[in-house]
C-alpha cells in the first residue's frame, strides 16, 4: 500500500501446554490421555514439577481440607463454589506441592488463578475434565495413586507489524488489531474480522491526508496476555507516548446484529453520532464480557480508546468461529465508521 513498514520483534515466557503433563501411577483405566490424563493449565500458575500422593479434598471448601494438612501431597479438587485462586491458595497453605482442578461438568475448561497484575500462584495448577474426575475418585476409592503434575515455561518470540503514514501535526493515531489466535480454533471472527478491517482501513486511507500521523498495528500474541500492544508500546518513549492522542481497535467484529463500540466517552460519543448520520446498527457497550482486547494497555498508559466489535462473540475460542457466520455488512460498517471518525474535525482536540 505504500507505506513505511516494519516487523518489531518481541520475546516473552509463557506457559506450555505441550511440555507440560499429568501423570497417574498406577494410571487408572479409561482416562483420556496416555498414562494419565490431558490438561489444561491455568493462567497464573505456578510453574515446576512435583510428585506425591493424590488428595481428594472435594471442592476446597475450608471444612474441606483434612485436618493433618497436605504436606507433600497433591490435591484433586473439584471446580466450583469458591474461586480458582481460593481453591488453590488453601491447598498450598495446607502444604500441597500441586493441584488438580476437575470440571463440574463433562469436559474441561480454560480458567485463571486471578486478574493481570495479580501474581502467580506458589505451586502447579492443571485443569482436566469431568470425566477424568470421577474416574480419579473411584480409582481413589479402591486404592493410593502417586501423580505427578509438571507445569512448564519457556521463551517464545513473536513480531508486530508496524505500518506508518506520516502526517503533518504532532499528534499520532495508533490503530491495531491482534492476528494471533488461540489454538485449535479457526479464528474467523476473532480476530480475522478485525485484522481485515486494520487493512481495509489503510488501503482506505493510503492516498487520503490526515492532519496527523497514523501508525496502523497488528499485534502478535494478544491471546497470551496483550503481549504484542504492551511490547509496542514498551518500545516508545515517554514523549512518544504523549503525542499518541487516541488508539482504535478493531477485534471479534464481524458476527452479531450491529457494531458496538466501547472506551473514551468523547470518542464513543463522536462514534454513534456519526453512526446515526451513516445510517450504521450501533450501540455503545459498557465493556466486553470476560475478556478484554489490546486497547486495555493504551487506556491504562491514558491514551484515549475506541474499540469496534460487534453484539454477538458466542463463537470465539471456539471450533465453530468459522467463516460461514460472518458478516460483510458488519465489517464493512466498522471501516466506514472508523474512516469518518478519523477523518472528523472533533476527532481530535488539538490534531
Amino acid at each position: 500500500m505504500g507505506y513505511q513498514t516494519e516487523l518489531q520483534p518481541f520475546s516473552f515466557e509463557t506457559l506450555s501446554r505441550e511440555d507440560s503433563f499429568f501423570t497417574l501411577d498406577p494410571a487408572p483405566p479409561g482416562l483420556a490421555g496416555d498414562g494419565g490424563t490431558l490438561i489444561n493449565l491455568l493462567s497464573r500458575t505456578g510453574a515446576g514439577e512435583a510428585s506425591g500422593i493424590l488428595t481428594s479434598v472435594g471442592l476446597a471448601m475450608s471444612g474441606d481440607i483434612p485436618v493433618q494438612g497436605l504436606e507433600g501431597q497433591i490435591a484433586l479438587i473439584e471446580r466450583g463454589a469458591i474461586s480458582f485462586r481460593q481453591k488453590v491458595d488453601r491447598a498450598a497453605e495446607a502444604g500441597a506441592l500441586a493441584a488438580v482442578i476437575y470440571n463440574s461438568e463433562p469436559g474441561n475448561f480454560r480458567g485463571t488463578l486471578g486478574r493481570r497484575g495479580s501474581g502467580s500462584t506458589s505451586i502447579p495448577v492443571v485443569s482436566i475434565s469431568g470425566e477424568d474426575g470421577a474416574i480419579l475418585l473411584e480409582a481413589l476409592s479402591q486404592g493410593e495413586i502417586t501423580a505427578t503434575v509438571s507445569v512448564v515455561r519457556k521463551e517464545l518470540f513473536s513480531w508486530n507489524v508496524v505500518a506508518e503514514k506520516p502526517g503533518p501535526g504532532d499528534a499520532i493515531v495508533v490503530l491495531g488489531g491482534h492476528y494471533d489466535s488461540v489454538p485449535d480454533v479457526p479464528a474467523a471472527n476473532d480476530n480475522a474480522s478485525g485484522t481485515a478491517v486494520l487493512l481495509t482501513v489503510a488501503k482506505s486511507l493510503a492516498d487520503r491526508e490526515l492532519p496527523f500521523t497514523v501508525m496502523f498495528v497488528p499485534f502478535g500474541s494478544e491471546e497470551l496476555g496483550l503481549l504484542g500492544s504492551q511490547a509496542y508500546l514498551d518500545s516508545l518513549s515517554d514523549e512518544e507516548i504523549a503525542r499518541i492522542g487516541a488508539m482504535l481497535n478493531f477485534d471479534a467484529l464481524g458476527t452479531g446484529s450491529e457494531v458496538r463500540i466501547l472506551g473514551n466517552s468523547r470518542l464513543t460519543t463522536l462514534g454513534i453520532d456519526l453512526g446515526n448520520s451513516l445510517d450504521i446498527s450501533l450501540t455503545r457497550s459498557a465493556g466486553l464480557i470476560r475478556s478484554t482486547s489490546d486497547h486495555a494497555n493504551f487506556d491504562r498508559a491514558g491514551i484515549p480508546v475506541l474499540m469496534f466489535t460487534a453484539s454477538d462473540s458466542s463463537r470465539i475460542h471456539t471450533p465453530d468461529d468459522t467463516m460461514e457466520f460472518i458478516q460483510a455488512s458488519l465489517l464493512g460498517d466498522s471501516a466506514r465508521l472508523a474512516l469518518a471518525v478519523l477523518e472528523s474535525p472533533e476527532f481530535l482536540p488539538n490534531p
